[in-house]
């Protein structure tokens, strides 16, 4: 497997009554073609609209400004969540809708959001029964000339779609779910978009190893490689933000090693 590291030079929803009923309706049809109607996409422009925070948050807090538009796999909503005086406010949220092998919506990827398009908490996921989250993801780009990104987060998977368009790029939503991604059957090179989790209490040695593992599972069938922030403790997305161009060379880098193979 090889393994690519830059160059030195260059709140728990537990109260989220809307949300949980979307996600319901999505998970009890669960085919994407089939929400359309439940979830707008993200093109409604009127003032204070979900859409429209969601689109901040994506630019101003992530610096993801894509040329078109976003994936359909990405639909915002509202969610509801109780102050500290027990009143109940409503708040923007962006979803990932998380396919199956077989393109049924099992799970859905929340991520919380105030009014002004910062995020309040971790990811959630919403599933229709437990353990539904296993094997499925959030497709932002299918294989390009059999090539797949992998991502655990939707944010550090949108920054690889979103200044790579050479690429299919999907987003797992956890370490734990890389070995089980839905890999379509037209894939040859998978990258994995690893965090640089060194600065935890390990050191990242659980995250190197379940990365290991998931590439270990897939270099049966095809070629895999793992691209690396050199800062600790940072994501694709932080060096989007401070670099866009660091994030494309890098991984075009890595798919230049193969093709030189």
């Amino acid at each position: 497997m090889k393994t690519y590291r830059r160059p030195t030079n260059p709140t728990s929803i537990l109260a989220d009554q809307n949300a949980r009923a979307i996600a319901t309706e999505l998970l009890s049809n669960r085919r994407q073609e089939k929400s359309g109607d439940t979830i707008r996409f993200l093109k409604d422009k009127r003032d204070n609209h979900p859409s429209l925070v969601v689109e901040q948050y994506l630019r101003d807090e992530r610096n993801i400004t894509p040329a078109n538009d976003f994936p359909t796999s990405l639909r915002h909503s509202t969610y509801n969540r109780q102050d500290e005086n027990g009143n109940w406010h409503q708040y923007p949220a962006l979803l990932g809708l998380a396919l199956n092998a077989e393109g049924d919506v099992y799970c859905v990827h929340l991520v919380p959001l105030n009014n002004d398009g910062k995020k309040t908490g971790k990811t959630e996921f919403r599933t229709y029964k437990p353990g539904a989250a296993k094997g499925t993801a959030v497709i932002l780009r299918k294989p390009i000339s059999g090539v797949l990104v992998i991502a655990e987060g939707l944010e550090t998977a949108l920054s690889v779609w979103s200044v790579v368009p050479e690429v299919g790029v999907m987003a797992v939503g956890s370490k734990e779910n890389l070995k089980f991604a839905p890999i379509p059957p037209n894939v040859k090179i998978l990258v994995f978009a690893q965090d640089n989790d060194r600065d935890s209490d390990d050191g990242g040695k659980r995250s190197e190893h379940t990365y290991k593992i998931a590439a270990e599972h897939f270099n049966k069938s095809l070629s895999s490689a793992t691209v690396i922030p050199l800062d600790d403790g940072e994501d694709w997305n932080d060096v989007l933000q401070r670099d866009p161009n660091e994030v494309r060379d890098a991984f075009l880098s890595m798919l230049c090693l193969f093709i030189m193979d």
